[in-house]
């Protein structure tokens, strides 16, 4: 029994693999500065700049994704731009929560 759940996790890790990978190049798909969006259409260009080198991208896409997989692995989830919090710790604020289901 034991043996069949371990090869039912073994056989899931490239659909998770794949999933991962989906979600991190709709991303990088969707149209849009996502750096433009946070700072305003009237930012400076020094202030666009140091925003993209402070979130890392202006990093090239393989680096992106590699620092995306590490932090999956260590359990962050990155920082929630709506409530400028850890996306983590938004998911166990109340307040969030009924924020989302809006």
């Amino acid at each position: 029994m034991i043996r069949h759940v371990l090869l039912r996790l073994l056989y899931s890790l490239p659909a998770l693999w794949l999933i991962l990978t989906m979600v991190f190049l709709l991303i990088h798909i969707v149209p849009g500065d996502p750096v433009l969006q946070m700072l305003g259409q009237d930012a400076r260009a020094e202030d666009l700049a140091q925003l993209r080198h402070t979130l890392g991208l202006d990093q090239p896409l393989g680096v992106q994704y590699a620092r995306y997989l590490e932090g999956l692995a260590r359990g962050d989830w990155g920082r929630s731009l709506r409530f400028a919090a850890h996306a983590r710790a938004s998911t166990r604020n109340p307040r969030a929560r009924r924020g989302i289901r809006r």
